[in-house]
């Protein structure tokens, strides 16, 4: 009869563990089972779940590169040019006295051949003999002799002394005791010629060269083809990394459209030129464009109506421009009661892609939107006044969007994406266009205006 087995009974222990000759241990000391101690005792024990789009972010908004490109440009085909601009006769002077002026009695005593009297301007080639003018704010009289509040004193001029920046005048309508201030506004209205004359000084209006330089810009990027062909978690190629090749492009050229500086140097060691365009701020400040100062304190209601006046005055640019913002410059204006009334009343207005909030005086108005670029360069309390009618792009060569395939011409296993362009942008007619800074008060200039 054959052995039979003898099998012996006893208590397993850890029932649970099915893998034979294994008796483990109690887990973390007795702990119980988790995520979070797996992942401490085990790193990389779970896998990580990614979003596969790549979000993009820091890319800023555009606005002048979109606004010049949609307004299409000037081919030019010279990596310097120029433009000429009208220079017309200026209308408005002021004096330059080291105190008031307080007409006297002889000054006025004959109307018929008054006493001429000379004075010092800051500026006296605007001037002409012949030359009828108003005193800014004075009170002139009537026939009768009598003051009358908002008629205008006017005066004659004689003879005009450039050299010395003096004028020599025949008061009109003055009274005695009237006080002229030492830094009066002149408005010039226009020749007065005597009897048998038959010309007057000539004033052309004389066009005035401003030049400008081409810039070369250039954004590349590079992928090797085994990158492309690889199997990736994030969904990143190609397309994508034209997408962002493009829009690095873009920046830069808005930067430079904005702060650039006009410049030609040579390499030093192949002397090959490079060229850089002046930027709107170097072609404001150089061309004589508003710069409108406001003191924190003083910005209110008031100074903003002020502001727009000397924007709109004295020029003949459009009755609608353009305001880019500084963000502290943009809340500071939001937080003034009738500005703030205007931005929420108004329906924002659509123009070139963006939303405008608008600021109005009459029938003139500022469309105004945030810039953030001005931040990001430490001009955050500026605003930059535009007349877009006068602003221009300038283009030798157009953009240029390529993909190149560097393994075809035997250079590298990759490929390369490269944005080209060569332009500039012009500001014609700088006094259509204005820069308006908020200061702080210690930074006030020194006559007490908000301008200078």
């Amino acid at each position: 009869m054959a052995d039979q087995a003898t099998v012996e009974t006893g208590t397993i222990e850890n029932p649970g563990v099915q893998v034979t000759g294994v008796t483990p241990a109690e887990p973390n000391g007795g702990a119980e089972m988790s995520h979070g101690i797996i992942e401490l005792e085990t790193p990389g024990f779970f896998t990580t779940t990614y979003d596969r789009d790549v979000v993009k972010f820091g890319w800023a908004s555009t606005p002048i590169n979109v606004i010049t490109r949609k307004s299409g440009f000037r081919k030019t085909m010279s990596l310097k040019y120029g433009y000429w601009s009208l220079s017309m006769r200026e209308s408005v002077g002021k004096l330059n006295l080291g105190s008031d002026y307080t007409v006297s009695a002889d000054d006025v005593a004959d109307k018929s051949h008054p006493e001429l009297k000379e004075f010092t301007v800051e500026t006296a080639n605007r001037f002409d003999p012949t030359d009828q003018i108003v005193f800014k704010g004075v009170n002139g009289c009537n026939e009768a002799g009598d003051v009358i509040d908002l008629l205008p004193c006017n005066a004659l001029v004689t003879d005009v002394n450039r050299a010395n920046k003096k004028i020599t005048l025949k008061f009109l309508n003055a009274k005695a005791g009237t006080v002229i201030p030492k830094d009066c506004t002149i408005l010039i209205l226009g020749h007065a010629l005597p009897e048998g004359e038959a010309r007057v000084t000539p004033h052309a209006a004389s066009p005035v060269p401003t030049y400008n330089y081409m810039q070369k810009f250039m954004t590349s990027a590079s992928v090797t083809n085994e990158y492309l062909e690889a199997n990736k978690e994030a969904n990143y190629g190609l397309t994508d990394l034209a997408e962002a090749n493009n829009q690095q492009y873009i920046e830069e050229i808005e930067k430079t459209y904005v702060f650039g500086i006009r410049s030609l140097t040579y390499d030093a060691q192949t002397n090959a030129p490079t060229y850089t365009c002046a930027g709107i701020i170097q072609q404001l400040l150089e061309g004589g464009a508003h710069k409108i100062l406001i003191p924190k304190s003083k910005l209110n209601d008031d100074t903003i109506i002020d502001s727009m006046s000397e924007i709109f005055t004295g020029n003949t640019g459009s009755n609608q421009r353009y305001l880019f913002d500084g963000m502290e410059f943009y809340t500071s204006l939001l937080k003034i009661k009738d500005i703030r009334k205007q931005v929420n009343v108004n329906e924002p207005i659509r123009r070139f892609e963006y939303d405008w909030s608008r600021i109005r005086l009459s029938n003139y108005s500022l469309l105004q939107m945030p810039y953030p670029f001005l931040d990001k360069f430490g001009y955050s309390n500026y605003g930059i006044v535009l007349d877009l009618k006068y602003v221009e792009r300038r283009v030798f060569r157009a953009m240029t969007d390529d993909q190149l395939d560097l393994m075809a011409i035997g250079v590298k296993d990759s490929k390369e994406l490269r944005c080209l362009e060569i332009s500039s942008i012009l500001v014609k007619y700088p006094p259509c266009h204005a820069l308006i800074v908020i200061v702080d008060d210690e930074d006030e200039p020194g006559s007490g205006s908000g301008s200078n």
